[in-house]
């Protein structure tokens, strides 16, 4: 829809205005039923645009002409419509968010058309009872509980385990498939470590700049980065399940098998992974840098593994690591390698340095050993031919 299209629109009869800390997805939401509209109807009305924004992640994905519409269509100003975007989070979550692709711990709906095919949005049903919506909050990765509640969040039906597909159900904040009311659905109370745990996470977020251990972030996103790593390394990786065990034996935690799926990201684990992965990674970050180099000590978590795969790590982990979990190559002492050359000699009188080095290794001793092996072979021979000529 062009500017012009955008100007014409006229306020609806509905013109509440988005929660706190609510998504853009559920504010407009309550829209439509408020005014006895289906959603995708209201969406082709307002927008008449293709592809239309709803077959898509609309949180993540909606531009200046769909927040227009929306802000003049419920007299909202531009500034408090875009708040309700998980772009909003860029610069304090996050340093570029994607549109349409993956965005650091922002966890992926998986909508095509107008289906969902991962378990990216959560929900608490406490807070269902009380103020029905879909925050923001409950799209990113490391949140698991609702803090007010102390509950575990969902991110499926209790009755049919259908995830959630809010704009496709017949009445608000229920279910598509079942259409059983979220409000309804299993409580499960939360560790009080991983309540703690987020409470910490939202206040670096709200504040932009945190802290672990002794290191200071004035930037947010750079603590978001560190913690994202730590997370990877305990959930993934040829030692992630030595790790856990570590963790788990020293400090407690949920290590019931099977553990984690074959998923490779931490944002699309579902609800009950997640929350037992940062129940493990809030009690592994305590005193930082000290428990993860010993758990990663004792689980030989050396660096060419806590490094791998993703973009450069921030400094703060590469410097931890670097330090703390170098594995040094192992190198002979010169009496070793003489020894290692006098058992060739007496079994393989001409061998080579190629011998000596599949024996012990390559090393700087080695290479002093054979030349003086070199030396000694050519003392021998020269002596050999005086010995001829007499």
């Amino acid at each position: 829809m062009d500017d012009i299209a955008a100007s014409t629109v006229v306020p609806w009869p509905y013109r509440g205005r988005p929660r706190q800390d609510e998504l853009f997805s559920s504010w407009f939401l309550r829209a439509a039923h408020a005014m006895d509209i289906k959603p995708y109807a209201l969406g082709h009305i307002s927008w008449r645009s293709s592809p239309p924004p709803l077959t898509r992640d609309i949180d993540g994905s909606a531009d200046e002409r769909v927040l227009t519409v929306m802000s003049r269509a419920t007299l909202t100003p531009m500034h408090q419509c875009r708040q309700t975007l998980l772009s909003s989070y860029q610069g304090f979550l996050f340093e570029t968010h994607q549109p349409l692709g993956r965005t650091s711990w922002i966890m992926p709906v998986g909508v095509r058309a107008r289906t969902r095919h991962h378990p990216g949005l959560q929900f608490c049903p406490a807070c269902m009872v009380d103020t029905p919506t879909f925050r923001r909050l409950w799209r990113v990765g490391w949140a698991t509980v609702c803090v007010s509640h102390r509950l575990r969040l969902l991110d499926r039906c209790s009755q049919c385990a259908s995830i959630l597909a809010p704009l496709r159900a017949v009445t608000a904040f229920a279910c598509h498939n079942c259409g059983a009311a979220l409000a309804d659905s299993e409580w499960r109370p939360a560790s009080d470590e991983v309540v703690e745990f987020q409470r910490c996470q939202e206040t670096i977020l709200a504040e932009g700049w945190g802290q672990l251990g002794e290191s200071h972030f004035p930037y947010s996103v750079q603590y978001f980065q560190t913690l994202r790593r730590v997370a990877r390394v305990v959930a993934f990786g040829p030692r992630s399940a030595a790790l856990r065990e570590e963790v788990i034996k020293r400090w407690g935690g949920d290590g019931q098998a099977p553990f984690f799926t074959t998923a490779r990201e931490v944002e699309t684990l579902d609800a009950d992974h997640r929350y037992r992965l940062f129940d493990l990674v809030a009690r592994v970050i305590q005193a930082w840098p000290c428990r993860f180099i010993a758990a990663a000590s004792s689980a030989r978590l050396w660096q060419s593994w806590a490094m791998r795969d993703g973009p450069a790590p921030p400094f703060v982990y590469a410097d931890v690591v670097s330090e703390h979990l170098t594995r040094t190559a192992y190198s002979p002492s010169i009496a070793e390698v003489e020894a290692a050359a006098d058992y060739l000699r007496r079994r393989q009188p001409g061998f080579t340095r190629r011998d000596l080095i599949r024996l012990v290794g390559d090393s700087e001793n080695v290479a002093a050993v054979f030349a003086k092996e070199r030396r000694r072979r050519r003392g021998l021979l020269m002596a050999a031919m005086r010995r001829s000529l007499i």
